[in-house]
């Protein structure tokens, strides 16, 4: 009896094992297929590694104006020549105009003797230079303020500005000293002649256009960025698959009032490429936005586009849509 009991427990510790392999087999193929069939069915966790491969920076650019005077001291009723250059955007429409306050002692002209008013908005278009005459009104010298503004169309007030400082001086009267008579006559002494000029009319204070928000793509650069001091440098190919891929690209609001929130899309040559931003903040007229994109792995050797889409889904209101769209290539060297 105590032989057929162990014999009876032996066969059931067997049969318990055999078991137990058989459910730990079914749960790890189970597990397998499950897998499988998640990775295959839900684009989700693939999306999920692609986006954790995507770097994306954020600059708002800040528009900058600088003038320069030459000469920045100037005797009353001699030429002044005044230039100024920005970073605005070439696309952006607009309007520089210059203004100086009244009750100075000094009153600006131009080459063509039209007088320039003072406390008035002159418009100068989109010229960069414009030679002044100022004329003291006073016997002591004058620092006058003269400012450059920039106003975009469909805008009432400028967007940035800067002044500058001209110093005016009285004539230096010549010195009287005695010469004794004489019945020669002194040899004429010859002076330079007026300078001659060509002068454009830009008389009159500006009227500033209306223009609703238009958001415009442009590709600045493509390169590389490296992984240890995410410093962007500039290369039209990548030669391995270690290196990240880099592309610079602004968006700038062209029109008079800000934007919507807004997003956009990247078509990037990677695997499972199609890139969808969050929601953008608006951007304020005349306002540009850099952004740095970064990502791995190229598909193919040779060319790989980039293409990206201000708005892809038509969401928001923009004046053109003909300037929502970029592209660039970058070339696979490995």
């Amino acid at each position: 009896m105590n032989m057929q009991s162990r014999t009876a427990r032996l066969v059931f510790l067997a049969l318990a094992i055999i078991g137990l392999i058989s459910i730990l087999g079914l749960a790890i193929w189970g597990t397998v297929r499950l897998a499988t069939s998640l990775n295959n069915a839900n684009p989700f966790s693939r999306l999920a590694v692609f986006i954790a491969s995507v770097t994306l920076k954020k600059e708002i650019i800040r528009q900058d104006l600088v003038i320069n005077a030459s000469p920045s001291m100037v005797e009353t009723g001699q030429e002044v020549a005044l230039s100024w250059q920005s970073n605005i955007n070439v696309g952006m429409l607009g309007a520089y105009v210059l203004t100086y306050p009244c009750n100075t002692g000094v009153t600006l002209k131009l080459p063509s003797n039209d007088t320039i008013s003072c406390d008035a908005a002159f418009n100068l278009w989109s010229k960069t230079e414009i030679t002044l005459i100022p004329t003291l009104t006073v016997e002591n010298p004058v620092d006058l303020a003269i400012t450059i503004a920039f106003v975009p169309q469909g805008a009432t007030a400028s967007t940035m500005n800067r002044t500058i400082a001209v110093t005016v001086t009285p004539l230096e009267k010549p010195a009287t000293t005695d010469k004794p008579k004489t019945s020669a006559t002194n040899p004429t002494t010859l002076t330079p002649g007026a300078e001659t000029r060509s002068t454009y009319s830009i008389n009159g204070n500006i009227t500033p256009g209306t223009g609703a928000a238009d958001l415009a793509i442009s590709i600045v650069d493509t390169g590389i960025i490296n992984d240890a001091t995410n410093v962007f440098t500039h290369a039209t190919s990548v030669a391995s698959s270690n290196q990240r891929t880099g592309i610079i690209f602004d968006v700038i609001n062209l029109g008079g009032v800000a934007s919507q929130q807004w997003s956009f899309a990247a078509s990037l040559p990677v695997a499972g490429g199609e890139f969808k931003s969050d929601i953008q903040d608006p951007i304020p007229a005349s306002t540009k936005v850099r952004y740095t994109m970064g990502f791995r792995d190229l598909a193919s050797q040779g060319a790989n586009t980039i293409i990206i889409r201000l708005d892809p889904n038509n969401q928001i209101s923009d004046k053109d849509r003909t300037n929502n769209i970029a592209s660039t290539t970058i070339y696979r060297a490995y």
